[in-house]
């Protein structure tokens, strides 16, 4: 019989018997945690659904009893399916694992449940005894079996049990001189004859000089039923695989061969079937195996008691005594304290914050700061700016970088290649508070939208025109003590202390990157083609570029060359740099290396009009109306002229705004000569010229048409910014007489 496969046993590779494998056993991954052990299992409860995940973390291992013996050997490949099994009301249930991710040394194992119900039972069945928790694992295991089964010495039966006899090979050797073919032998169903078949038994009669020969003889005849060669010394079954004869070069071989076990214990014979000694009867002696899938099943206890295990349930929905889940690091980057979280169920992995928040990017063919202004009202007394924006935390990378290499070893009992650093994308409670033009301090903003690790959207009241011009060309300036929108978000996490975020809001400095970039690798010639384009719609003044290229977790210094690369200069919008980086020691694959681009000293050179244009709402009349009285004073002179008409303009090139027309006013003939026609009209001009503080405030372009009955004569446009126009003859065109 087969002795059953277990988990304490070394298996043999087919194909190599010195090759050894073992099935792992698991249990409960741990780490060390601020000089705490725990084990790697955590309860998380979604915040956009119903429900929440159970995450599992195990690890691999030896059986005890082979332990030792396990140095040189590989592990099963193993497909392990994973669920949880628990008592309610004396009826067990079980929920399975749906994620099961294998890793070298671990399995990473995750849980959903998909409603509040099934969640809250799941959290009482890790936490409460009653329910009898189990984690049961089931290993399945391919494993290849002997296709011939051994068969007890007592059952062999010379019918039923015959050797099945194979040719190996057939090759030619020399001996002192004299050359030979030999035919190489095998039995392929050697399995099912017991070594006891072939135990030295010296009470038998000896072979030869040997009185110690094995119990059973093997011999071989030919076609012709002659014995032309034997074995008396064979020791264990296994040694039939070695069987072989051989001739003298010259003389004829047998046509085939076959062979005899003569069991002398017993006094039975063992007929082999007949092989023929011809190349085309070669096969393999190796042995015969079918493939049979088992499974091994573990059960590991599964209870964790909050007050021992708070860790498990930081993220449980308000389950676990007080205890955050993260251990609180600071780090100094440019003489400034940042902070850092250490998640304790992943000592490898932190939770970082933002430097600031900024005004977002509207992403585009040109990205512009994420700030909307609507106007409302018509003239600069009544007219009213409500202001729109969006925030976005920034970071700058290097600092981050920087604390990787300070963090590293606060990873304790562990080897890791790095550390993940991930930005807080939530918290308890997020509040937010500004300072606004013209109100002493900071105030809170309780309907700002807050989404700490992605944005903040929030909409400031009303502003007058006055106010808002203000307010902008603050926002324009690149001075930090101008920033008349300032403020921070204060965050809570547990029981952490969480320093507060600072805001800043100016439309030169915004979250995101300022160029496009693309690259071509030159394979043959190891460089790299990069093009870098102005994305946003200011110019960039930059003192220095540096150039790093990252390949395979290295960073390797990099030259560049090409025009364009003159320094200290200024990027217009929409400008592209051209220019070509070189590694200063050779890459072997430069397509999967990462070119990292470092400006030096940036800065935004904020485009008035264009952030204006950016800002301010297409969807209203960006304008402003300006009351304009116009008196005419001119028909009496000249009794031919009928009517007199006046075109506006905001600008020399603009379009016309709005006209008027004069009529020959219908009164007694005497009395024309002092009459005057006036009217007025509302101009709607420019509202940017205001806000920008621009010389042509409130300027604005006329024409002067005279209809006679002797003809049309149309005048030049002509410049003015009074609030009255007084028309009198000597500014009525001349008409041109050909």
């Amino acid at each position: 019989m087969v002795q059953p496969v277990t988990d304490e046993m070394l298996l043999e590779a087919p194909a190599d018997p010195s090759i050894r494998y073992y099935i792992p056993r698991y249990k409960l991954a741990t780490q060390r945690v601020d000089l705490q052990q725990q084990f790697r299992v955590s309860l998380e409860q979604f915040i956009d659904a119903d429900g929440g995940q159970l995450i599992v973390f195990l690890a691999k291992f030896p059986a005890p009893a082979i332990e030792n013996a396990v140095i040189n050997a590989r592990q099963v490949e193993v497909q392990p399916s994973i669920a949880i099994e628990f008592k309610v009301d004396a009826i067990t249930k079980m929920l399975a694992f749906t994620e099961v991710n294998q890793q070298a040394d671990e399995i990473k194992a995750v849980l959903k449940v998909t409603s509040f119900a099934e969640f809250n039972q799941l959290f009482q069945a890790l936490t409460t005894s009653s329910y009898e928790t189990k984690l049961v694992v089931n290993s399945l295991v391919s494993l290849a079996y002997p296709a011939n089964m051994p068969v007890d010495i007592n059952q062999l039966n010379p019918e039923t049990h015959r050797p099945k006899l194979v040719l190996k090979g057939l090759e030619e050797y020399e001996v002192r001189g004299n050359w030979f073919n030999r035919a190489s032998l095998s039995v392929r169903n050697r399995e099912i004859y017991p070594d006891e078949l072939f135990q030295p038994s010296p009470d038998l009669p000896p072979c030869g000089l040997n009185t110690n020969s094995s119990r059973t003889w093997v011999d071989i005849y030919n076609n012709l039923n002659q014995r032309i060669y034997g074995f008396c010394a064979l020791n264990k079954a296994d040694n039939l695989d070695d069987l072989w004869v051989a001739f003298q070069k010259g003389q004829p071989m047998p046509v085939s061969v076959y062979i005899v076990l003569n069991d002398r214990r017993k006094g039975q014979q063992y007929f082999s079937t007949e092989v023929a000694l011809r190349a085309d009867q070669i096969t393999s002696g190796e042995r015969l195996y079918v493939n049979a899938k088992e499974s091994f099943s573990s059960r590991i206890d599964f209870v964790f008691p909050e007050t021992l295990h708070s860790y498990m349930y930081r993220k449980a929905g308000g389950h676990g005594p007080g205890r955050s889940g993260f251990i609180k690091h600071t780090v100094v980057w440019e003489e400034k304290e940042y902070t850092y979280f250490q998640d304790e169920a992943r000592p490898d992995h932190f939770l970082y914050l933002p430097d600031s928040y900024k005004l977002a990017q509207v992403e585009g063919p040109v990205r512009v700061p994420w700030l909307r202004v609507d106007f409302e009202g018509k003239t600069l007394s009544d007219l009213k700016a409500r202001i729109q924006y969006r925030l976005a935390g920034f970071v700058d990378l290097q600092r981050i970088q920087d604390a990787a290499k300070k963090l590293i070893n606060k990873v304790e009992g562990e080897t890791v290649e790095g550390l993940v650093f991930e930005l807080l994308d939530s918290a308890d409670e997020a509040t937010y508070k500004l300072t606004l033009p013209g109100v002493g301090g900071s105030s809170d903003r309780p309907d700002a939208i807050i989404d700490p690790g992605n944005y903040i959207e929030d909409a400031l009241s009303a502003l007058s025109i006055d106010d808002f011009r203000t307010v902008f060309n603050l926002l324009l300036s690149t001075d930090e003590r101008d920033i008349t929108l300032r403020g921070q978000v204060n965050l809570k996490l547990g029981g952490l202390l969480i320093p507060p975020i600072p805001v800043s809001i100016r439309l030169g400095d915004s979250a995101g990157d300022v160029f496009d970039s693309t690259r071509t690798v030159d394979a043959a010639a190891g460089t790299i083609a990069v093009s870098v384009k102005n994305a946003i719609e200011s110019p960039v003044s930059v003192q220095g570029l540096k150039v790093e290229i990252q390949a395979d977790k290295q960073f390797v210094p990099a030259r560049t060359e090409g025009d364009g690369l003159a320094f200290p200069r200024q990027i217009a919008a929409g400008e592209t740099v051209v220019f070509t980086v070189i590694p200063e020691t050779p890459l072997a694959d430069l397509q999967a290396a990462e070119v990292i681009l470092d400006w030096q000293n940036l800065d935004i050179l904020p485009d008035s009009a264009a952030l204006y244009d950016a800002i301010v709402s297409k969807t209203v009349n960006a304008s402003f109306e300006k009351a304009v009285t116009i008196k005419v004073h001119a028909f009496g002179d000249d009794p031919t002229i009928l009517d007199i008409g006046i075109k506006f303009k905001s600008s020399e090139t603009g379009p016309v705004l709005t006209s008027t027309t004069f009529s020959r006013p219908q009164q007694v003939e005497e009395d024309q000569l002092m009459q005057t026609v006036g009217k007025a009209i509302n101009l709607p001009l420019p509202l940017q010229d205001y806000v920008r503080n621009l010389p042509t405030f409130g300027q604005y372009w006329y024409q002067i048409t005279v209809y006679r009955t002797s003809g049309d004569a149309t005048g030049v446009w002509t410049l003015e910014s009074s609030d009255f126009i007084n028309i009198t003859t000597d500014k009525l065109p001349v008409p041109v007489i050909g």
